[in-house]
C-alpha cells in the first residue's frame, strides 16, 4: 500500500518557489486522490474499522474485534487468551492465524494445540491466507498481562530464559569480534600520527541543518500512524484546546500547530530553530492564520514567546524518533515544560512506553560486520582494521 502526503480539509500549502520544493510528490498520485476525503485517509488507516472473516466460518463481521468476539461467544475460542496460553509472539499469532484459515481445523483440534506444532514455526504459515487480513494487523495490548500467563509462568519462563542464553551467547561472539578486530589495529606498523586534532564540531548547526530541507518533513507527514493520531486528538478534545495558548515545540512545516488553530485555540506559538521556519511561516500565511499562529526562529532554550506571553495551556510536540529517543529532543520539551507551561497545563504527548524485545541480527552481522572480512578475495579492510594479515587474505584467483 503506498501512503501519499496530503492534507486535511481547509489546510493548503503555498506555491512552490521552484522545483525543489516540489518534492517527490507527482501530479498523478495528487489527481488519484481528489475524491478522497481526511475522513476515509484517517479511518483507512485503522485496521480494526475493516470488516473481517470469522476463524471457523464464512461469516464476515464488522471489524476484527468483532470477529474476535464473534469465535470466543460462538465457538469457546478467544485468539488473544489463547497466543497467551501459548506464550507466542508475534509471528507465531500470525501463524496460527493463517493456519486455521488455510487447513480449516474445527475449534476444538485447535484449542488442543500446545505450542510444539510444526506449524507455529514454517514459514509457509507467514504468506496471509487471507489477502489484507485485519486479524493480522490486529494485536493484544499487552499479552504478558493475561490470567492464564501469570497462572502459569513455568513456560514462559523457560522461554525468556532460553532466549536470553542465546542472546548472551551472540553477544560474546560480537564482543570477540571487536576484540580481535581491536588488537589488529594496535599491531598495526607504523600508524601515521594525526596531524592535527580534529576540527570541533558543532553539534546544534549540523542538528537544525538536517530538518532544514523538504524531504524529511514529508517523511514524517507521509508517516500516516504519526500524521492521524496527532490530529485524531487535536481535532476531537477541544475541551483541551478550544480558546487555549499552544505552544509546538519542534513546529517543523507547522501542520500541528494548523491542527491546534483549527481546533480552536486563541494562540499559537510555532518554534523551530532550523531554516524549515520560514517555509512554516508561509504555509501559515497560505491557510491564513497568521492572526492565530506565530512562528518564532530559534531553540526552545533559548527564545521568549511573543506578546509578553509567559506562560501556555498546552504544549504540543512531536519528538519521537527511532527508538523514542533518537531524535534528541526530549530535553528540549522537558525544558519547554519547565519553562513555559502553566501549572495544570496539558503535554501532548504526556506519558511513553519503550518495549523492548530480543531479535536474531545474524543477517546485519553478515551484512555489515563480516562482509569486510573478504571483500572479493582482498582480505580484511573493514571498520575494526585498517592492516593487512597476509595468512588470513585467500587467493585472488
Amino acid at each position: 500500500m503506498s501512503i501519499r502526503l496530503r492534507a486535511s480539509p481547509g489546510i493548503v500549502l503555498p506555491e512552490p518557489e521552484d522545483e525543489d520544493d516540489l518534492g517527490s510528490v507527482s501530479g498523478s498520485e495528487c489527481d488519484d486522490d481528489d475524491d478522497e476525503t481526511w475522513e476515509d485517509w484517517v479511518s483507512d488507516s485503522n485496521p480494526g474499522n475493516q470488516p473481517c472473516k470469522s476463524l471457523f466460518e464464512d461469516k464476515t463481521l464488522r471489524s476484527a474485534d468483532a470477529a474476535v468476539e464473534y469465535d470466543k461467544s460462538n465457538y469457546g475460542f478467544d485468539l488473544n487468551q489463547f497466543c497467551s496460553k501459548l506464550s507466542l509472539d508475534v509471528h507465531g499469532r500470525i501463524r496460527l492465524i493463517n493456519f486455521i484459515r488455510k487447513t480449516e481445523p474445527s475449534p476444538e483440534n485447535v484449542l488442543q494445540m500446545n505450542g510444539s506444532e510444526t506449524c507455529l514455526t514454517s514459514d509457509e504459515y507467514l504468506k496471509p491466507v487471507v489477502e489484507d487480513d485485519p486479524l493480522l494487523q490486529l494485536q493484544s495490548d499487552d499479552w504478558s498481562d493475561s490470567e492464564d500467563e501469570q497462572a502459569n509462568p513455568e513456560k514462559r519462563i523457560k522461554v525468556l530464559e532460553k532466549k536470553l542464553a542465546q542472546a548472551r551467547a551472540e553477544f560474546e561472539a560480537y564482543r570477540a569480534l571487536v576484540n580481535q578486530r581491536f588488537d589488529l589495529i594496535e599491531a598495526a606498523p607504523d600508524a601515521p600520527a594525526a596531524e592535527s586534532a580534529p576540527k570541533t564540531r558543532d553539534d546544534d548547526s549540523h542538528y537544525f541543518e538536517s530538518y532544514g530541507a523538504n524531504d524529511i518533513h514529508a517523511v514524517m507527514i507521509q508517516d500516516l500512524v504519526r500524521t492521524s493520531t496527532y490530529a485524531r486528538y487535536i481535532l476531537q478534545t477541544p475541551t483541551i484546546f478550544e480558546g487555549a495558548t499552544v505552544l509546538d515545540v519542534g513546529c517543523g512545516t507547522g501542520i500541528l500547530s494548523l491542527f491546534a488553530a483549527r481546533a480552536g485555540a486563541k494562540k499559537v506559538i510555532a518554534v523551530d530553530a532550523s531554516d524549515i521556519a520560514e517555509k512554516a511561516e508561509k504555509i501559515v500565511k497560505a491557510n491564513e492564520l497568521s492572526d492565530i499562529i506565530t512562528v518564532v526562529r530559534g531553540r526552545i532554550e533559548d527564545v521568549n514567546l511573543p506578546d509578553g506571553i509567559q506562560k501556555v495551556d498546552v504544549i504540543l510536540s512531536e519528538w519521537m524518533g527511532y527508538a523514542l529517543l533518537y531524535e534528541s529532543m526530549l530535553d528540549s520539551v522537558l525544558t519547554a515544560r519547565r519553562r513555559f507551561l502553566r501549572p495544570g497545563g496539558v503535554m501532548a504527548p504526556s506519558q511513553c512506553r519503550m518495549m523492548l524485545g530480543l531479535c536474531d541480527a545474524s543477517e546485519i552481522v553478515k551484512e555489515r560486520l563480516t562482509f569486510w572480512n573478504d571483500v572479493y578475495g582482498m582480505g580484511p579492510c573493514g571498520l575494526f582494521s585498517v592492516c593487512w594479515v597476509p595468512n588470513e587474505v585467500p587467493p585472488l584467483f
